[in-house]
């Protein structure tokens, strides 16, 4: 009986919240989401059609650093992870975009 409570036990932590967490493949394309519904964004590039979105890297706060190209635009954008509150899935907001290079 005890070995049953002891598995059970066991069971239930590797359940965790951390074990729930996303591939990295559906992380990157939840931070992409955020970027493409973005409307500040979409204006700066002036609704024109995309090249490229790729992750290049983070900066010094921790947030996530994206370039995001255009036709006639490139820029970085900035993500900040948002936990959540209790068990549930990290999300994502725009945290800072710089000018079109």
């Amino acid at each position: 009986m005890k070995a049953f409570w002891g598995l059970t036990l066991a069971a239930g932590l590797s359940a965790s919240p951390a074990a729930a967490a996303l591939s990295g493949w559906y992380d990157s394309a939840e931070k992409i989401a955020v970027i493409l519904a973005d409307a500040a964004i979409a204006d700066q590039h002036r609704q024109m059609p995309l090249r490229g979105i790729e992750n290049i890297g983070t900066n010094k706060d921790g947030a996530d650093l994206w370039q995001v190209e255009s036709q006639e635009c490139r820029m970085q954008v900035a993500l900040r992870a948002v936990p959540p509150k209790g068990v549930g899935k990290t999300t994502y907001e725009v945290a800072g975009r710089s000018a079109c290079d």
